[in-house]
């Protein structure tokens, strides 16, 4: 029997090139170009072009990072954007650090016209950068296309060569005003993490998130959210 679905209304792929290149002794800057294809519905074949510079300077970490995205996505023409910057201090000779961070992904003001603003992050880790009770794993879908901004405070203690603690404090907003404003809510993250040895680590940890009307309406959570794990790594 004849295949009645043509070749090229199925399929996806990915290509990318990425390097590193030193701006001085302490500081380096990565250039980027990912192009991703789907043809599994509606056309989308879109390129993300990034640059991020990151280093030290007078005590303090840094990283600065911007990411254009055009192209065509799901049949729409694609304009989005996302920036972001995090700088830290480390004190008590290393065993303590903080670092303040922002990050802004673009949304879409108007999703009925044939213009998509909204940065799509990928095949990106969200669950690393936007709180470890995964309200964000999936954007756009999660943030319902209004776009993120995540501003955090992370502080981290080494208690010991084989014990360290950390917490995470976030308040999420939408780069886009959603139906009561743009505050979608907090989030505060606690771990403690212990090595039992050079290949094997225990992890415990605690989230709170206060959630907005905003974040309820999304249908990311139905009130307050409380989580908590436990878990093993073990390195081969």
């Amino acid at each position: 029997m004849e295949n009645s679905v043509h070749p090229e209304s199925y399929g996806a792929d990915a290509f990318g090139v990425y390097g590193t290149f030193d701006v001085s002794s302490a500081a380096n800057l990565d250039l980027f170009a990912i192009h991703n294809r789907d043809n599994a519905a509606d056309k989308t074949a879109q390129t993300t072009l990034g640059t991020r510079l990151f280093g030290a300077a007078s005590g303090f970490t840094y990283r600065g990072e911007f990411n254009l995205q055009t192209g065509e996505r799901a049949g729409s023409d694609v304009s989005a954007y996302l920036f972001g910057a995090r700088v830290g201090k480390t004190f008590n000779e290393g065993r303590t650090q903080f670092t303040l961070w922002y990050d802004y992904l673009s949304g879409d003001a108007d999703p009925t016209d044939d213009e998509v603003e909204v940065f799509d992050t990928l095949f990106a880790t969200n669950h690393k950068f936007y709180g470890f009770a995964d309200l964000f794993l999936n954007i756009p879908v999660h943030t319902g296309g209004l776009g993120l901004q995540d501003m955090a405070v992370k502080a981290t203690h080494r208690l010991s060569e084989t014990v360290n603690i950390g917490a995470d404090f976030h308040r999420f907003t939408s780069a886009q005003e959603a139906a009561d404003g743009s505050l979608l809510g907090h989030e505060v993250d606690v771990s403690l993490g212990y090595r039992f040895a050079p290949s094997l680590r225990v992890s415990a940890g605690f989230s709170q998130v206060w959630a907005e009307d905003n974040l309820i309406n999304l249908g990311r959570a139905g009130g307050d959210v409380s989580y908590g794990y436990i878990m093993m790594d073990a390195l081969f």
